[in-house]
């Protein structure tokens, strides 16, 4: 199946449609009481502890809050609530209260799982307690990069202490582990200061080198922004036009998948078949610290300086100014090649929680094109600087893929998933609308279609647009069939096969009216939003 790319910037929230407005009177976007549409929420908890490092939980809030979309007569609703650590010792994280827990990476989710490995502590025992709950009472969980460390442990015993850590903050319910890196993983800064530069593990390396001086300039050379292969049989991918998409990647895990789970899991997406190690544009080197203790009392002034205060000042901030670094001659082994990056599955028991974990970074923007490049080796090297950068990628402005918000979609379609939607009615990819899948492929001469729409302001049309062919080889152009102008019984189409037997691809194309003005939403892109074969009666 596939869809159509919408012209309008407004369903990405990058025009606001309000501005297009040229009338004061705003009546008709109140709601129309006599819909016969019935009205689904998806209540969404949000975790949004931050600890030790930025979290992007914001923008996964931004992303769902108020989202609406209408497939058929059923309009469904993202509801989402911030809840912290206070909320999940006090019981609100209960399938009474939420659908999903979304677990954003960074501090909220990668940092926090440091505060939880001591399983034995009861404030620890109560909040892994209510944590494990949740899941096997049939809440749905959706995690990014360091957000999914609850859900896993590693998939060999740990090493190290670092290991440790992670190890048993695991929550144990996820059948996925995490693949052990060669060496022992230890504590980034400790391993610089006792002179185990190479065991840092290379995500790690990669965040690490990417400096921390996040001015406006910045493109958040922390990530690699990389094409991932994705499993287009799997709900989550079908509507999706490609076999790869571009995502940013920064320290993620790589998963393990079991050869013979106790459950259904699938693999959705998987890295690359080249290394990065093994590609000129992604490869990078050790670098190591040599600056020694003076190094990091001249980081402690630089933070003085630059902060003019002497509070908040700590070992990690002192040590991100301190330098020097030397780059080594050690090219980083990542042995990521085609691991799986993105997974699903369904808790076994009668529950049957849904799991959604991902390595890398829905909610961050992406930049096509573009190599990682190493920093010249001066006697100033630092972590806030940098020892790496992103250079030569595409101007952030060219179109409209480049967007903060554009893969947003994922985390909403990952969501209404792990809220155990029907599978067909998840929100759309590619903008504000589409033609839901037809099931079964083969049809009679007459037919309905189902149509699958954002909510938005306006007064709202959708158009059904169709091809032919024969063969399923040579087919029409597009071709305009009829206009859904109600919305109030929700988005449907009587279909009567006008060329008669044969193949028909369709697509959708939403209308909005504001003011005096209309705007057609969507334009036919390279592809159907559903096929069907139509046979005679």
């Amino acid at each position: 199946m596939l869809v159509l790319f919408f012209s309008n910037l407004s369903a990405l929230g990058l025009v606001n449609l309000n501005d297009t407005i040229k009338t004061n009177d705003l009546s008709y976007l109140k709601d129309n009481p006599s819909k016969n549409i019935k009205k689904v929420e998806i209540r969404v908890a949000v975790f949004s502890k931050t600890i030790y490092m930025v979290s992007c939980e914001n923008a996964f809030y931004e992303s769902l809050n108020d989202y609406s979309w209408i497939v058929g007569n059923t309009q469904y609703n993202f509801v989402v609530d911030k809840i912290y650590d206070k909320d999940v010792y006090s019981g609100k994280l209960s399938t009474k209260n939420f659908d999903v827990l979304v677990m954003p990476g960074g501090g909220a989710g990668g940092g926090c799982r440091k505060t939880k490995w001591q399983v034995n502590r009861p404030s620890v025992y109560l909040w892994r307690k209510n944590m494990i709950n949740f899941i096997e009472s049939g809440g749905g969980f959706y995690g990014v990069c360091g957000g999914t460390w609850f859900l896993c442990g590693f998939d060999k015993p740990p090493r190290s202490f670092a290991e440790l850590k992670t190890h048993r903050s695991s929550l144990g319910v996820s059948c996925v582990k995490f693949e052990r890196n060669e060496k022992p993983s230890r504590n980034m800064i400790f391993s610089q200061l006792i002179g185990n530069w190479d065991q840092i593990g290379a995500g790690a390396a990669y965040m690490l080198y990417s400096g921390w001086d996040f001015g406006p300039t910045q493109i958040y050379p922390s990530c690699l922004y990389i094409n991932v292969t994705v499993n287009r049989d799997h709900a989550f991918f079908d509507d999706y036009l490609d076999d790869t998409v571009r995502i940013s990647w920064s320290a993620g895990p790589r998963y393990v998948v079991p050869e013979e789970p106790d459950r259904e899991v699938w693999v959705l997406a998987r890295l690359p078949e080249e290394e990065f190690s093994d590609n000129e544009s992604t490869r990078i080197h050790y670098w190591r610290y040599t600056g020694g203790i003076q190094g990091i009392i001249k980081g402690i002034f630089k933070h003085v300086k630059k902060d003019k205060s002497l509070f908040g000042i700590h070992l990690a901030n002192s040590w991100y100014m301190a330098s020097d670094w030397k780059k080594t001659d050690k090219i980083i082994e990542t042995n990521c090649s085609n691991k799986p990056f993105m997974t699903a599955e369904i808790y076994p028991n009668e529950n049957k929680s849904r799991i959604f974990l991902c390595s890398g970074h829905p909610e961050a923007g992406i930049f096509f094109g573009g190599e990682v490049i190493e920093l010249p080796d001066t006697r100033s090297n630092n972590l806030y600087n940098g020892l790496i950068g992103w250079d030569n990628y595409s101007d952030p402005d060219e179109t409209v893929e480049d967007e903060l918000t554009y893969l947003w979609w994922m985390i909403r379609r990952g969501v209404a998933w792990a809220a155990k939607l029907n599978e067909n009615d998840l929100p759309p990819i590619y903008g504000p609308s589409q033609v839901s899948d037809i099931y079964p492929y083969e049809q009679n001469l007459s037919f309905n279609l189902i149509g699958n729409s954002v909510v938005s302001d306006g007064i709202e049309t959708l158009d059904l647009l169709y091809k032919y062919s024969k063969n399923n080889d040579s087919w029409s152009d597009w071709t305009y069939y009829t206009t859904d102008s109600d919305d109030c019984d929700g988005w449907s189409w009587a279909f009567d096969s006008p060329n008669g037997t044969g193949y028909y691809q369709f697509c959708s194309r939403r209308r909005v009216r504001a003011g005096d003005e209309e705007i057609v939403e969507n334009t036919p892109k390279k592809g159907p939003d559903a096929i069907a074969y139509v046979k005679k009666n």
